[in-house]
């Protein structure tokens, strides 16, 4: 026989038979080493022909991959794991390969899934998969095995090599989403790592290798502050010519980045894109650094550097195929050039360069939808003076021709929602909503749908999407047609789909879901009462009130929740223009006075965030660092630079707030020396032109520019700039006591 496919499975009933489909086809043989399973695991497998080893689990991935080698009966095998399945064309152009081949060993290209939100989010690797089963090889490493050549009599202990070859050149890549967070989350993957690999440390504590694996899943328990000592250790010891040394110094870096270390991340960064000058993420991730470190220009070299290695050195991606030859490296679909030109047009438009910022985002767009790329164009040109009607046409023509309008509707929705465009957001939800057959006849006033408006039939909408539509409709005041449309979207749930929904990736969309039904429902009612929200889901579920633990609020009245969930309430309400609900919310919840103050300057309700503070200014008698650095930061951008200064001044040495209200000092220190310099403000006796001055003017305007670019200065988004510079007048509803 020629090729075996050797799978090692323990409770993968979910996702062995995607497995197994995939390769059917292909194999003459199959073994399923499973290592204990209780679910449906073993019958699933023997339906498929599979043959089933019954290996007992000793924490030692290589001693179930030898297990299943030792019963191989095929001259090749290719091995997989449970959560990976082969795409592309996998019939006789990879059987004649084989047969003709003199090569012992080939590897395969991998897509690694890792974003439960986006599939665009991707790793792309190569891994020795497919292998000659006659020449000896055999695992080592209780975790992340390695294939290595051995004799079988030393029972590969001694004088082990480790096995490499060639990319196999079939339209055959591998696709894993074993590391997706909800996945990880679920099967305990990273516990059960940590403890295999806290035992290999143990034994080796100084192992690079182990301390690597430490550090990456320490990252996948979100603990990324414990990564970091790990990944450190490890790359001061890690040979240069290790394998896995790349892959290091990426991950390194992101923990660094992730850490708030842009400094440390560039000083590392700096000395191995000289050894990895073809590594295109290394680039991108010194660009990200750069752009932290408030080094604009120098950022944008770097990502225009990661664009020209990834689309002239590493391969490109064909997206028919969806493969991607990944060169030598680990890399991000970002290194294609989506995620680099998307980085690219946030520090252009942070420099001002708003043209070459639509140009970027634009040419992030030609191969996929990006949604941040999508936003970030949609937001500069709002910047620039665009009409919302203009903006969501221009995102339209992006689009592929033939691609269905109800899905392009959405997309377009979503973007426009995040700037602020509720109203166009709303016309495209509906013109979806209609299109896909979500909305049969439109009965309720102003030509939005009523509550018998909604088809009674499934619709292939997401949870995301409908609550995205409900919320929609909150922000433009229709409380009444999102209650309607999120009824409406449980009344037609099959039973099925609502059990399958307890133990499925939509958790925390459902927690948003219930916290924006409630929300919507206190407005409708103008009582605040327990989570309504909460309970019509866990009513429709079936699920009972003590087993909701998928959401984080109390069974209790708002004003008896815990600060932190209550403030989770207002928060949502300041976004969604409802001010009179967060004023009723924050009166229930003294502590949240001083926080909604912030929340209400953050959203861009300056002036009115303003006259609150400076009420609470003359009710205590004292300012806190937030409250003077946002009024700092007002009379700033009102040209008070002095008054500002004063207020910055005050607060220098003040923990969170200490290093931006320094930079604000500096900045209003420089203008007003710019102001200085202007000739009307020259009061000396002899006469002035005011021409020697220009040049320090303009050193003055670019260390302001400079000091600008750290980030010291609140950045409001579309949706917040809408509401500053006194534009918005619901805001005066807040102070409802005026």
């Amino acid at each position: 026989m020629l090729l075996g496919v050797h799978i090692i499975a323990r409770n993968e009933e979910d996702v062995l038979s995607r497995c197994l489909k995939s390769i059917k086809n292909i194999a003459d043989e199959i073994i399923v080493a499973d290592s204990g399973s209780t679910d449906g695991t073993i019958e699933l497998a023997s339906q498929y022909g599979a043959r089933v080893l019954h290996v007992e689990w000793q924490d030692d991935f290589s001693s179930v991959r030898n297990a299943a080698l030792e019963q191989a009966r095929t001259l090749w095998v290719l091995v997989l794991d449970a959560d990976e399945w082969l795409e592309g064309e996998t019939g006789q152009a990879l059987r004649q390969e084989l047969r003709q081949t003199k090569n012992p060993a080939f590897r395969l290209p991998m897509r690694h899934l890792y974003d439960d939100a986006s599939a665009d989010h991707c790793l792309y690797s190569q891994a020795l998969r497919l292998f000659r089963a006659d020449r000896g090889y055999c695992y080592e490493g209780e975790i992340h095995e390695q294939l290595i050549s051995s004799s079988i009599e030393s029972g590969c202990a001694s004088e082990a090599r480790s096995i490499d070859g060639p990319l196999l050149q079939t339209p055959l890549t591998l696709v894993h989403d074993g590391y997706k967070p909800s996945v990880i989350a679920r099967k305990n993957k990273a516990e059960r790592n940590l403890r295999i690999i806290d035992r290999q440390l143990s034994q080796r504590p100084h192992d690079p290798f182990c301390l690597y694996n430490y550090g990456v899943t320490m990252c996948q328990l979100g603990r990324t502050a414990e990564a970091e000592p790990a990944l450190r250790a490890s790359w001061a010891a890690v040979p240069i010519n290790a394998p896995y040394r790349p892959s290091l110094i990426r991950d390194y870096a992101k923990v660094l980045l992730a850490l708030a270390k842009p400094e440390e991340a560039l000083a590392l960064l700096r000395e191995e894109v000289l050894r990895y000058p073809n590594y295109a993420d290394l680039h991108m991730l010194m660009g990200e650094a750069l752009s932290s470190a408030g080094m604009l220009t120098e950022a944008a070299q770097a990502y225009e550097m990661a664009v020209l290695i990834s689309t002239k050195s590493l391969g490109r991606l064909d997206r028919a195929s969806n493969k991607f030859s990944a060169g030598e490296y680990i890399t991000e679909l970002g290194a294609d050039g989506t995620f680099i030109r998307t980085a690219l047009g946030a520090v252009q438009k942070r420099m001002g360069n708003h043209e070459a910022a639509i140009r970027h985002y634009e040419l992030a767009l030609v191969a996929v939808w990006h949604q941040p790329a999508a936003v970030g164009m949609a937001d500069t040109l709002q910047l620039i003076g665009w009409s919302d009607m203009a903006i969501a046409e221009r995102l339209r023509a992006l689009f592929a021709v033939g691609e269905r309008r109800d899905s392009v509707n959405k997309r377009l929705a979503s973007v426009m929602q995040q700037i602020g465009a509720w109203q166009c957001a709303r016309e495209l939800w509906m013109e979806g909503a209609i299109e896909a057959g979500l909305i049969v006849a439109v009965r309720g006033h102003d030509g939005m749908p009523d509550r018998d408006s909604f088809s009674t039939e499934q619709s292939d909408w997401s949870i995301e999407e409908i609550r995205q539509f409900g919320v929609c409709l909150m922000a433009c005041g229709q409380y009444a047609e999102a209650n309607a449309l999120w009824e409406s979207w449980l009344d037609r749930m099959p039973i099925a789909d609502r059990e399958a929904i307890k133990d499925s990736d939509e958790q925390t969309v459902l927690s948003s879901l219930a916290r924006d039904w409630t929300l919507c429902c206190w407005q409708l009612d103008e009582t605040i009462k327990e989570g309504i929200g909460l309970g019509a889901l866990q009513r429709y579920l079936g699920w009972e009130q003590a087993n909701g633990r998928i959401f984080s609020v109390e069974k209790e009245w708002f004003d008896q929740l815990g600060e932190q969930t209550a403030a989770l309430y207002v928060k949502q309400a300041i976004e969604l223009n409802m001010l009179p609900l967060a004023a009723r919310l924050t009166a229930c919840h003294q502590g949240l006075q001083l926080e909604s103050e912030q929340l209400l300057y953050d959203n861009g309700y300056v002036e009115a965030a303003a006259e609150l503070m400076l009420r609470s200014y003359a009710r205590e008698g004292a300012m806190s660092a937030g409250q003077q650095f946002r009024l700092g930061e007002l009379l700033y951008d009102k040209g008070l630079y002095g008054e500002a200064l004063s207020l910055f001044e005050n607060i220098s040495e003040a923990g969170e707030y200490g290093d931006r209200a320094q930079l604000g000092s500096a900045a209003a220190c420089l203008q007003m020396g710019i102001a200085a310099l202007e000739p009307g403000q020259y009061s000396g006796s002899r006469g002035w032109d005011g021409s020697w001055a220009v040049q320090d003017e303009e050193r003055l305007r670019a260390a302001l520019a400079r000091v600008n670019a750290l980030g010291w200065h609140t950045s409001w988004n579309a949706v917040q700039r809408r509401r500053t510079n006194g534009g918005a007048a619901e805001a005066d509803l807040f102070m409802h006591d005026r």
